[in-house]
């Protein structure tokens, strides 16, 4: 049986794949309404199906990417930091050898810029 972790992501995966076939069938049809307009002359009808069409796709986008910029800094967070123990994971890096190296206040410190350890050229090279 598989973990409740990979059912998870099946389904997120699921409902982005559902979301870019909404959304490139709402481009097909509607550029094809567009050309058809442009042809025969140009009706109204179709831009009541592209307004209302649209907000069904906005509201799709909502449901399975959230809202950006919405949302607490724990929940982002928590979400990179999965990513990074992903991107970890492929690459072979341990990470509780990351953790180990680094003291506990210095994990995931995105304030505090890297010490300077040595200038590696002359004041006098710089123009």
């Amino acid at each position: 049986m598989k973990s409740k972790k990979y059912q998870k992501a099946k389904k997120r995966v699921k409902k982005k794949k559902e979301f870019r076939e909404h959304l490139q069938s709402f481009i097909t049809v509607n550029l094809l309404m567009l050309g058809m307009g442009w042809m025969f002359g140009f009706f109204y009808a179709w831009q009541t199906v592209i307004f209302f069409w649209g907000i069904g796709l906005v509201f799709h986008y909502i449901d399975v990417y959230g809202i950006p910029g919405l949302g607490t800094d724990a929940d982002w967070e928590k979400r990179e930091m999965e990513k990074e123990l992903r991107n970890m994971e492929r690459v072979g890096t341990d990470e509780e050898a990351v953790q180990e190296e680094l003291e506990p206040d210095e994990f995931l410190d995105l304030d505090a810029p890297p010490p300077v350890k040595e200038k590696k050229y002359n004041e006098e090279d710089l123009v």
